[in-house]
């Protein structure tokens, strides 16, 4: 049995405001719908030790039937991810150039219930055979 199709309500449970917490740090981050209900505006901030911010903006694409995500911060980063359900899931998706080597880079959304659920950031140099966590964040409503 394959995935299932994406939809436009697949990040439906992401709406809202969170409080963040991982191994050494902490945040928050607030996800809206906007744009005639097309866009989800995410604005993400790290704080100290490691403070950061970031914005993205993902869309449903019909013709693709798949999310796509623009991410930046003020750390200079840039990425363009797809993806959508995967089982359990959902996982956006990206490839970047390191030291002239193509680098899998994905979000997994995971163990989702109404009032929390888990981020992985993950890396794979072998093509997507194998993923490493990098980053695991618990979200957790606020």
């Amino acid at each position: 049995m394959g995935d299932p199709a994406s939809s436009p309500t697949d990040f439906d449970f992401w709406i809202g405001a969170w409080d963040c917490a991982w191994e050494g740090g902490s945040g928050r981050n607030t996800i809206t719908r906007e744009y005639g209900d097309h866009v989800l505006v995410e604005r993400f901030e790290a704080y100290a030790p490691s403070a950061f911010h970031g914005t993205s903006l993902t869309v449903f694409s019909a013709e693709l039937d798949r999310w796509q995500q623009t991410w930046v911060d003020d750390q200079g980063s840039y990425w363009h991810f797809v993806g959508g359900p995967e089982g359990s899931e959902v996982v956006l998706a990206t490839v970047e150039r390191e030291n002239g080597r193509d680098i899998g880079k994905r979000m997994v959304f995971s163990d989702v219930e109404p009032n929390g659920f888990n981020w992985r950031w993950e890396r794979s140099e072998d093509d997507g055979a194998t993923w490493t966590q990098a980053w695991a964040i618990r979200y957790s409503r606020r």
